[in-house]
């Protein structure tokens, strides 16, 4: 689901929920090792702009996965992990004039993002990647992309922007 405004408030919800049936069959095909996991992905953002240059998108969220069996034994699971964290970003451009207009842009990108201890250790669930390496976290990363666009006009004289280099 994409970001989903919550009413009247400046408030945008995000869901997304994911199923995966895991079986692996032992050598002489005689035995299976089957467990199916169901995750959930909830999160709350609140993005607004702190200054003319600066874009900020605090957020909260959500991650519960069930497990059908657990790494050593036949009940279900539940695997719960809160999640916060901030985007700060920005973009500035300026215009070459040339015999061709060629916009640079610059887009600076700070996250924060913290994840709390699961509620079941990695060592009592059967591990199928995704969700299930989770673990506590914090970590910040910084990045820079910059972008050479031009504007082209089609036949009917509608114009768009097109991307001739990314980095």
């Amino acid at each position: 689901l994409n970001s989903l405004k919550l009413f009247e408030t400046p408030l945008y919800y995000t869901s997304d929920a994911t199923l995966t049936n895991f079986e692996k069959k032992g050598a002489k095909l005689k035995t299976s090792d089957d467990v199916f996991r169901s995750d959930f992905f909830n999160k709350t953002e609140l993005p607004f702009r702190a200054a003319q240059w600066l874009n900020v998108d605090p957020y909260a969220g959500i991650r519960e996965t069930v497990y059908s069996r657990g790494a050593n034994q036949k009940d279900a699971l539940t695997r719960g992990v809160f999640l916060t964290g901030v985007d700060l970003n920005s973009r500035f451009s300026k215009i070459y004039d040339r015999s061709i207009p060629i916009r640079h842009v610059v887009a600076p990108q700070v996250k924060y993002e913290y994840l709390s201890s699961p509620t079941v250790s990695k060592g009592k669930i059967v591990t199928m990647g995704g969700p299930d390496d989770l673990d506590r976290t914090s970590r910040m990363n910084f990045s820079l992309e910059q972008k050479l666009q031009t504007q082209q006009t089609n036949r009917g004289g509608d114009s768009s922007v097109k991307d001739k280099a990314r980095l």
